[in-house]
């Protein structure tokens, strides 16, 4: 049985996907632990520009798309 979620933990047991793993060495180019950061620090550049849940964030990418034709 998995151990309840906390706010100060200092390591954390998941199993990642492929994928999961892929997006994270992408981010850190080629560094998993690096790209778990770049991750991080995009969700928060993204949670203080007010994008708070994951329709806010389509909406976001629907714009930016939108932008680059």
């Amino acid at each position: 049985m998995p151990k309840p979620p906390t706010l100060t933990p200092k390591r954390f047991d998941r199993k990642l996907s492929e994928l999961q793993l892929q997006v994270l060495a992408a981010a850190g180019a080629g560094n998993i632990t690096k790209g778990i950061d770049v991750v991080i620090n995009c969700y928060q550049l993204l949670y203080n520009a007010g994008v708070k849940d994951d329709d806010k964030l389509e909406s976001l990418l629907s714009d930016i798309r939108k932008l680059q034709k």
